[in-house]
C-alpha cells in the first residue's frame, strides 16, 4: 500500500480519528473505573484480537485470555471459542443473529460503511435493498475513500500479476 500511496497520493484527508473519538477514547474513559475489564474478543477473529497481551507474556504467567495491563485485570472469556464452537452454540440454543447476518448476509459488523474495511463497498451493496438511506449516507461521507480503495485493489492485482510474470520469467531463464 505504501507504494500505491506514493504513486497515487490521495486527494482527500485520511484519518482513524473516527475510531478514536467514537469508540476507543470513550471505552478507555469508562474502563478506568473498573479493576477488571471483560471483553468478548475471540482469537479466531484474527488481527489484533489474536495477539497475546500483557506486560511480559513470556514470563508473567498470563494466558492469552487473562492478563494484566497496568493495575487492571483483563479477561476475554470467549478467547478460545472458534468458529465451529460458535455455530454449535447458536444451533444448540436456537439463537438468531441480527438481521445484519441473517438477512443482509454480512459476515462481520462494525461501524456501518467504515472505509477501513476492505469490503465496505461490497457490504454496502448487500444492505442496499434493506437500508438504502444508510448506503446513500455512507457514500456521501466516505465515497472518495471507497473509490480510492477500488483503485488500490486494481493496483494490487496488477502488481501481483507483474510479480508472477517476473517469477515465471526467472524460472524460465534458469
Amino acid at each position: 500500500m505504501r507504494d500505491f500511496i506514493a504513486e497515487y497520493p490521495p486527494e482527500f484527508k485520511i484519518s482513524a480519528k473516527c475510531c478514536d473519538y467514537c469508540k476507543k477514547q470513550l471505552a478507555h474513559k469508562m474502563q478506568k473505573c473498573f479493576e477488571m475489564i471483560i471483553t468478548g474478543e475471540r482469537r479466531a477473529e484474527g488481527g489484533m484480537r489474536s495477539v497475546p497481551r500483557g506486560v511480559d507474556f513470556e514470563n508473567d504467567g498470563n494466558t492469552m485470555c487473562f492478563y494484566t495491563q497496568g493495575d487492571q485485570y483483563r479477561f476475554r472469556p470467549l478467547y478460545y471459542v472458534n468458529d465451529k464452537d460458535k455455530v454449535w452454540y447458536k444451533d444448540y440454543y436456537g439463537i438468531r443473529y441480527s438481521d445484519a447476518y441473517e438477512v443482509y448476509g454480512l459476515t462481520r459488523t462494525g461501524c456501518c460503511g467504515c472505509p477501513i474495511s476492505y469490503k465496505a463497498v461490497d457490504d454496502m451493496e448487500k444492505i442496499r435493498p434493506y437500508e438504502p438511506n444508510v448506503v446513500r449516507a455512507a457514500w456521501n461521507i466516505f465515497g472518495k475513500s471507497y473509490e480510492y480503495r477500488a483503485l488500490y485493489n486494481e493496483y494490487k492485482e496488477r502488481r501481483k500479476a507483474e510479480e508472477r510474470e517476473m517469477s515465471d520469467l526467472q524460472l524460465r531463464l534458469e
